[in-house]
């Protein structure tokens, strides 16, 4: 009885070292594929580091020469990250000796059949291609978006990463882009509506307003042109809805409104006028682009 159990007690620890024996021999090919990969890896973030210090390198770029580089270098990103991984891919078939060759023909067919059912991935990375050539808009641009607005941080090969004033990220994939309104290109009007009520002298309030506006030309750069008042926008049940516009740099209408609203309260405070209670509305001029048939051209 003793002599069965020592006989399995030994063929157990033979098939474990046998187990072992086995596994041994795939332990470097593990690690050659592990270094692969972090090799891959390491590659990527070198040349990510030299893509950018080459393309923003030159000191004498222009703010807006500055601003397409930035746009091209997430791209530039994706394209290098796929190219390497895939190629570490094919390595790695390499060393485990599977010949990719055969698998790389058959591609061809299957990517008949994948096609089929990635029309949406072509379809945006297409239509990224058709953004950034079209210059609809660049890394930094305000742009509003189906249901997002805010500051453009990424166009990448099939998405488009847009954070809003909350700190909050969009990511909305480049097929699903159809109407784009951009406060980026070249100006934008910074629209404040102020009530007030029937009894206000209109010419002494349109006065004031205009010398607020000076007040904010001088001590605010952004402001292109001083703020107008273009007149009655609304009668009111109980007061008047008075129009100013003031043209300002792209992106920075936000601030803008903010800053000629406090300036408009203690102006007309201090010249003894009252705001109505009235509601306010704050309306922007918008620059709206089609792209219903992006890619489809």
């Amino acid at each position: 009885m003793e002599y069965v159990i020592y006989l399995q007690m030994a063929d157990f620890i033979v098939g474990e070292f046998n187990w072992l024996a086995r596994m041994a021999e795939y332990i470097p090919k593990i690690i050659n594929i592990l270094t692969i990969l972090l090799l891959s890896a390491i590659v990527i973030e070198i040349a990510n580091y030299l893509l950018e210090d080459l393309i923003l390198r030159d000191e004498k770029l222009t703010e807006l020469q500055k601003q397409r580089r930035m746009t091209i270098i997430p791209l530039i990103k994706s394209i290098l990250k796929y190219l390497i991984y895939f190629s570490a891919g094919i390595l790695s078939l390499n060393v485990i000796n599977i010949d990719p060759g055969p698998i790389l023909a058959g591609a061809g067919i299957v990517g008949i059949a994948i096609g089929l059912g990635a029309q949406n991935l072509i379809n945006d990375i297409v239509c990224g291609f058709f953004i950034l050539f079209d210059n609809y808009y660049l890394v930094g641009d305000y742009i509003e978006v189906n249901t997002a607005s805010g500051f453009v941080e990424a166009i990448d090969l099939r998405s488009t990463r847009i954070r809003n004033m909350n700190g909050q990220v969009h990511i909305i994939r480049n097929g699903e882009i159809k109407d784009i309104i951009n406060y980026s290109k070249q100006y934008i009007y910074a629209v404040v509506e102020v009530s007030v009520s029937y009894e206000c002298n209109l010419d002494h309030l349109y006065q004031v307003l205009e010398e607020a506006g000076k007040q904010l030309k001088e001590n605010y750069p952004e402001i292109l042109e001083p703020m107008q008042v273009d007149g009655i926008e609304k009668f009111g049940e109980s007061d008047l809805l008075i129009r100013t516009v003031t043209k300002v740099k792209p992106g920075s209408h936000t601030r803008i409104q903010r800053i000629t609203r406090k300036i408009i309260k203690d102006t007309l405070d201090r010249e003894g006028i009252e705001i109505s209670s009235g509601d306010q509305v704050m309306i922007l001029k918008q620059d709206s682009f089609n792209l219903s048939n992006i890619g489809q051209s």
